[in-house]
């Protein structure tokens, strides 16, 4: 999710919402599915190395295309059969670079503070999927709970978020004011479960931000389609777009820039003040 990794370009993020009844029903659901299909019920579901299975080790049992399909049409009827909300928020790199106005190859050297920075586009998703889930609890007239999995370092950078989202001078638009008071008014916790909870909500965001992942970086290709990718991808784009039937999970500039300006501001000036100290060296943008 940090800027510092260069190998992707975007950054995706999925809530499954659902009703804590439906919570245990989809968990013991997805555990039987992936019994019936001899996928390891004890360990967490990966989408990337189910679709991308680059030798033995990677690929589950050495599950075969077609049982791979067999498991995908399995998983897309659950999708489609089973009631829960699905919020899909992506970020594209490039975009949160050219708002920082930071330099290409910028390391988020110096301070421990400024080092944790590199994660803001993580901030900028939970900030949004936060708010998104706030304003539906509102309408629902409910409460809910967060249960983020865990990314160990990351943890900080998202309780943090977290608590940023209780403070209305953070944000600019009247819109997102009142979902930090739904928020605040309605979110009653938040906490974290690893990947050894096996949590079957939490396998079926990862589920979901696969494909979307691929979807936007257009690899969709044929390989994965014969391990059943574009079975799934066909039901999750249908469940993501809801009645609206357009796709629309990617920030734009000037959604992220709402949501997460006091943030961009201030790490904004914390690149250019490090950049203009060290510009005497030959790659400033490394220190």
């Amino acid at each position: 999710a940090n800027l510092t990794e260069m190998q992707t370009k975007y950054f995706v993020l999925t809530g499954i919402v659902a009703e804590e009844s439906i919570d245990r029903d989809l968990s013991s659901y997805f555990h039987y599915i992936k019994r019936r299909y001899d996928l390891p019920e004890s360990e967490s579901f990966h989408a990337t190395s189910f679709f991308q299975p680059k030798h033995k080790k990677k690929n589950p049992l050495g599950v075969t295309e077609a049982k791979a399909k067999d498991f995908c049409s399995s998983i897309a009827e659950f999708v489609n059969n089973t009631p829960f909300e699905v919020m899909v928020v992506a970020i594209k790199k490039r975009d949160v670079e050219e708002l920082l106005k930071m330099p290409k190859g910028y390391g988020f050297k110096g301070s421990a503070g400024h080092k944790k920075d590199k994660d803001i586009v993580y901030e900028i998703a939970a900030r949004k999927l936060f708010l998104q889930f706030a304003s539906l609890l509102k309408k629902r007239k409910a409460h809910g709970a967060i249960v983020a999995e865990s990314r160990r370092k990351s943890d900080v950078v998202l309780i943090d978020t977290f608590l940023d989202c209780h403070d209305e001078g953070r944000f600019t638009l009247a819109s997102n004011k009142k979902s930090v008071r739904d928020l605040k008014e309605r979110v009653v916790s938040i906490c974290f479960k690893n990947k050894r909870a096996v949590d079957g909500a939490l396998q079926i965001a990862d589920l979901f931000s696969y494909t979307v992942y691929q979807y936007l970086c257009k690899t969709l290709n044929d390989s994965k389609k014969k391990r059943g990718l574009g079975i799934l991808w066909k039901t999750c784009s249908k469940r993501i777009k809801g009645n609206t039937n357009e796709l629309k999970v990617l920030l734009s500039q000037r959604t992220i820039r709402n949501v997460a300006s006091d943030r961009i501001n201030k790490i904004t000036v914390t690149i250019q003040s490090r950049l203009a100290a060290n510009s005497d060296l030959e790659n400033p943008t490394r220190r």
